[in-house]
């Protein structure tokens, strides 16, 4: 699945994103006091509009205190934010104490004054008193700043912090924001790029010129010249050099054809799947909350349309069970609290292959909670992976109890938004997409490790995830970098060998998404279209779009 677009850093005047995976993946000038730019794509991290993922912004729980923007007190403020944040649990407990505190010295005070023979023995409860004042007070900023720097903040949250310091002018912070983020999602190309600029804003030339070198390794192709952070490098030969590798990284990749198109261009394809009874096509709209049967020969029909069904995302079928698996999802209508937020609504579905009858219905344990069901796999026994990208976590439905269950919640400052996910096809593993990278996770055990990648690449983000004869094939649609690439893992399936791109090119690519292997084929959707859908369900109209159709390309493995 992709993601919305909120989360990119971009320039205080460029105007909302629309929410979209972790760190970035549309074009956003990020030039304070400019229009975005569409070939600038420089945003940290963050998803296209009407993308799976809500819009969001950063939310005061998930920054640290001296980041919060609420200065007023809401009704059921106190209790809300005390539920929330350790700290404020904390310091409302001091405030407590000490108002307790002082209305018990200040009754002594006026007690002994009258006490007479009884002062001596008051007195010293008098004293405990403001001695334990005394101390809560001094000790109240350095419990408070401790938990405030435990807090842990996402990959989002620092997002959102750069976004706000590069809006207020503060370039070092927003340098040091990226270069957290970079920390953990070092290939990721809309973080490189927003180091690079970071270290432009804050007078750091060679610094600079270092980090775009990494941006055109990873080959992304951002137009530097459309940003004005860099524009006090153009006299330096370095720069120049830099630029025409950027710039080279733009020459087509090109080692597929067009399969087929999909008839409907308001229908905003996100994931298919390939029906080996009937020989057809299942792709799921995003827009129209359906998913269609693409005959044979060409026709197409409704197959699984139904009310409760949200945005289609992932598919894929178990054709040993005559089963078809879906997952939903749709931006909930904001809080009256926070209405800035646009909280997700997800649902996962279980059908009938043959019928497309609706058989179950899947909801995430806390119905209330931020949830997003992206992408499954499915395993031979029939145990069926989802991802869940709002929580980075990953949920199994076991065959024989027919449940969902949690089956693995990471560290999420380590392993944000999952995504793709894919089975390996001789071993118990499960291959993850984060925004970080690919995580390889033992089903026995439980584990979870970064898949090593020692050679240049992007493993950033990736929307569709594919296990293929010990490779993996990944779609991709970052800032600067819509491709399809095949990662060669070693034999331990612990480190990536080798990548090559299978296909990289504005004529044919745009926000490509998912796909399904056929045999030694991979098809994939090219051009979602996705960006059209706004968070408000508005549908932009396709004559905006240079590819009005969506279509889907094959790429023939064993050829490439």
């Amino acid at each position: 699945m992709a993601w919305p677009e909120d989360s990119r850093v971009r320039s205080p005047t460029a105007g909302d994103f629309v929410a979209h995976l972790l760190t970035a993946h549309l074009p956003y000038h990020l030039a304070a006091g400019e229009e975005p730019r569409e070939e600038s794509r420089c945003g940290l991290i963050g998803r296209p509009e009407g993308r799976p993922r809500p819009k969001r912004v950063l939310k005061d729980a998930d920054a640290p205190p001296s980041f919060r923007t609420d200065p007023q007190p809401r009704p059921g403020f106190s209790r809300a934010i005390t539920d929330r944040n350790p700290s404020t649990t904390l310091f409302s407990v001091m405030v407590l104490v000490t108002g307790a505190c002082g209305q018990i010295g200040s009754r002594l005070c006026t007690l002994l004054r009258t006490a007479g023979p009884l002062a001596h023995n008051l007195a010293p409860l008098s004293l405990r008193c403001s001695i334990w004042l005394a101390w809560v007070l001094f000790l109240a900023p350095t419990v408070l700043s401790a938990q405030a720097s435990s807090r842990p903040c996402s990959a989002l949250c620092l997002s959102g912090l750069a976004r706000d310091a590069l809006a207020a002018g503060r370039y070092a912070d927003y340098l040091n924001y990226a270069r957290k983020i970079a920390q953990r999602a070092p290939d990721h190309p809309g973080v490189v790029y927003a180091v690079a600029r970071g270290y432009a804003l804050v007078g750091q030339p060679a610094a600079a010129l270092g980090w775009l070198s990494r941006l055109a390794d990873l080959g992304a192709k951002q137009d530097v010249d459309m940003d004005s952070a860099f524009a006090g490098l153009d006299t330096s030969a370095a720069f120049r050099a830099l630029r025409a590798r950027l710039n080279a990284n733009r020459a087509p990749i090109v080692h597929g054809a067009p399969a087929f198109s999909l008839p409907d261009p308001d229908l905003l394809p996100e994931a298919l799947a390939r029906d080996p009874i009937t020989d057809s096509w299942l792709v799921g709209s995003l827009a129209k909350r359906k998913i269609i049967r693409l005959a044979p020969n060409g026709t197409a029909s409704d197959f699984v349309s139904d009310p409760e069904l949200l945005r289609v995302v992932g598919i894929h079928v178990d054709s040993a069970r005559s089963l078809l698996w879906f997952a939903t999802w749709a931006p909930r209508a904001p809080s009256a609290t926070h209405a800035e937020d646009f909280p997700s609504d997800t649902r996962l579905f279980k059908c009938d292959l043959v019928t497309g009858h609706i058989l179950r219905r899947y909801f995430p344990p806390d119905s209330g909670g931020d949830h997003l069901f992206n992408d499954l796999a499915i395993a031979p026994n029939g145990d069926v992976f989802i991802t869940d990208t709002d929580q980075g976590a990953v949920y199994r439905i076991r065959s024989s109890a027919d449940s969902l269950e949690l089956f693995l919640q990471p560290d999420r400052e380590r392993f944000s938004d999952a995504n793709g996910i894919t089975l390996s096809g001789d071993s118990p593993t499960l291959y993850v997409a984060f925004v970080e990278g690919i995580a390889r996770i033992d089903v026995r055990t439980r584990t979870i490790a970064r898949v090593q990648m020692p050679v240049p690449g992007s493993t950033a983000a990736i929307d569709g995830l594919y296990w293929y004869h010990g490779t993996l094939i990944g779609v991709q649609h970052l800032p600067g970098l819509d491709q399809v690439a095949r990662y060669d893992l070693a034999p331990d399936g612990r480190s990536i060998r080798h990548i090559d791109v299978l296909e990289r090119a504005d004529s044919v690519l745009r926000l490509p998404t998912t796909g399904a292997l056929v045999g030694g084929h991979f098809y994939y959707i090219a051009n979602s279209q996705f960006d059209r859908l706004g968070d408000d369900n508005r549908l932009a109209p396709a004559s905006r779009s240079s590819m009005p159709l969506s279509t889907v390309r094959v790429l023939d493995l064993e050829d490439h």
